[in-house]
């Protein structure tokens, strides 16, 4: 499988050429945006907003995936959603806009990208957000997978319906075993509601979402760094 890399100013047409072969092939066109567009997008993860990682085949550019800088007053900024205060959120990236290329699809390269992401954090990162489109089965399994929780469900600042996920940067997020109470994706008030209460989508089976009574997420991470296990950090720099 080939390895990530980080993208670079020259990297642009294959990621617009993949962007677009992607975007045609989607049913709904909604279910997946990028912040300003998608050039401004890519020249905005290629700085100090945030970093761009791609994978590469022989023919182009297969697979595509940031990490977002987002200031706290930023329409994208997913903690302000989830009821961060600033102060948390300025410790907070997000993984964001991944996308697979058609033919590539069913290879395993979200997941990869996924991983290829947390391994790029710096040592300043604290907590790591990522959201989907309420029916997209593939990035909410590959999210539960690796490490993550669904924390938030709803209309996000700028219009998309979203659902939210989170973890340490360092360690997968904490969850209580026992049986989950699912919950179809489409079903938002139920998720809030359970989310109200401090539950946590935890698991997923198709379209059924399993959460489970877990409200770590809600505790103050400051300081929690220096206790976590060592993580590979670095990676793609």
């Amino acid at each position: 499988m080939p390895t990530p890399r980080r993208l670079t100013p020259e990297d642009l047409p294959a990621f617009m050429a993949s962007f677009e072969a992607m975007a045609a092939a989607l049913p709904d066109p909604g279910g997946f945006r990028l912040f300003g567009g998608a050039e401004r997008f890519f020249h905005d993860h290629l700085g100090t907003r945030g970093v761009s990682l791609g994978v590469f085949d022989a023919a182009g550019l297969v697979a595509y995936g940031a990490i977002t800088r987002p200031a706290y007053t930023d329409i994208d900024n997913y903690a302000r959603d989830a009821g961060w205060p600033a102060e948390r959120a300025a410790h907070m990236v997000t993984l964001s806009a991944a996308f697979v290329h058609p033919r590539a699809r069913g290879a395993g390269l979200h997941q990869q990208l996924i991983r290829a992401r947390l391994d790029a954090l710096e040592s300043n990162d604290r907590d790591v957000l990522a959201r989907a489109a309420v029916g997209n089965q593939v990035s909410r399994h590959n999210f539960f997978k690796s490490g993550f929780v669904l924390i938030w469900a709803g209309r996000q600042s700028e219009g998309s319906l979203r659902q939210v996920y989170w973890r340490p940067a360092m360690e997968a997020a904490p969850r209580q075993s026992g049986m989950p109470q699912w919950v179809h994706q489409e079903d938002i008030p139920a998720q809030q509601a359970l989310l109200a209460k401090g539950w946590v989508g935890a698991v997923s089976e198709g379209a059924m979402i399993g959460f489970l009574p877990e409200a770590a997420h809600r505790q103050d991470w400051s300081g929690r760094r220096e206790s976590n296990p060592p993580h590979e950090l670095g990676k793609l720099r």
